[in-house]
This record gives structure tokens, sequence and C-alpha cells, in this order.
């Protein structure tokens, strides 16, 4: 029976064991569990943070990019407006050439004229002072 005693007794301290092993064991894992909690805490701040972050930044694009888009718009716009302003520029400098060159063909009509005009005025003076000479030597006779 004494054996039977030693028996009863070593399996219950084994049993002991175990339970205090499994303790420690189990306490080691709380610890690990609460290591890793704490590092799944720390990575949800840092991604929620990293979220906020990427959301500020796409809003801060697009406000951007509108910008951008507005700014291009006035700038295509602007173009637009001067290359009509050229084109009209272009079309009245092509006109005031074309009257330019009327006017100056115009202009040496006239210098012809008024050289023609000179030419009659000399030969009427001409005529007239013949006509004089003719008329004083009448009456002189």
């Amino acid at each position: 029976e004494v054996m039977g005693k030693a028996d009863d007794i070593c399996p219950t301290r084994k049993i002991l064991m175990l339970a205090e092993l499994f303790a420690e064991v189990m306490g080691n894992k709380d610890k690990e569990i609460a290591v890793l909690n704490s590092q799944i805490e720390e990575n949800e701040q840092i991604i929620k943070e990293s979220s906020e972050k990427a959301y500020t930044l796409e809003r801060l694009l697009a406000e951007v990019t509108s910008n951008k888009d507005n700014e291009i718009a006035m700038l295509k716009s602007k173009i637009e407006e001067i290359e009509r302003a050229h084109k009209e520029s272009c079309k009245k400098a092509s006109t005031y050439e074309t009257q330019c060159k009327e006017m100056q063909e115009q202009v040496s009509l006239l210098k012809d004229e008024v050289a023609m005009l000179d030419l009659v005025c000399e030969r009427m003076q001409d005529d007239e002072l013949e006509g004089l000479e003719i008329e004083g030597d009448n009456c002189l006779r």
C-alpha cells in the first residue's frame, strides 16, 4: 500500500508541476498577447493617422488640381483672346496697308495732274503774255 500511495503522489506532483508550468506558459502567452495587442493598437493608430493624412493629401491634391485646372482654363481663355486680337490687328493692318497703297496711287495721280496743270498754267501764261504783246503791238500802231 505504501507503493500505491507513492504512485498516487507522483501523478499528483506531476499534475501540479504541469499545472504550474501551464500557468507559467499561459502567463507568458498572456504577456505576449498583451504585447501583440499593444502593437496592434499602435499599428491601428498609425494606420488611422496615415489614413487621415492620405485623406488630407487627397483633398489638397484635388484642390490644387482644381486650382491649376481653373488657372489653365483662364490662361487658355487669355491666349484665345490675344489670338483673336492679333487676327483683328492683322486684318486692320492689311486694310490700312491696302488703303495706304490706294492713297499713294491717288497721290501719284494727283502729282501727275498737278504737273499737267502746271504745264497748262505755264502755257496759258505764255499765251497771255503773247496776247498782251500782240495787243501792245496793235496799240502802238
